[in-house]
């Protein structure tokens, strides 16, 4: 089967809708799907808490905010990881 690459640019309103319709492609087309995130994690998350990084250097509280978000994504990843490890090692069967 030949392979297609698809990309969203940007965090919007749109661009969260077609992350979403792409995320359900399998279902309705079936195939093996993959989404990467190529996106750096510091840049999404200042991009989340709608700071730059001359706040994140000059002001301590989006600093402490932007720090805060970027330690929770950090650990959804690595739950998401286990968690994805787990099913692959433990297969339901």
């Amino acid at each position: 089967m030949a392979s297609l690459g698809v990309a969203v640019i940007g965090t919007g309103f749109m661009g969260k809708c077609h992350a979403m319709a792409w995320s359900h492609v399998r279902t309705v087309f079936g195939g093996n799907t993959e989404i990467l995130q190529l996106q750096n994690a510091l840049r999404r998350v200042s991009s989340f808490t709608g700071h730059t990084i001359d706040d994140v250097v000059n002001d301590p509280i989006a600093k402490s905010k932007v720090r805060g978000f970027y330690k929770l994504q950090r650990w959804i990843e690595r739950e998401n990881d286990t968690s994805e490890l787990e099913r692959q090692w433990n297969p339901l069967r």
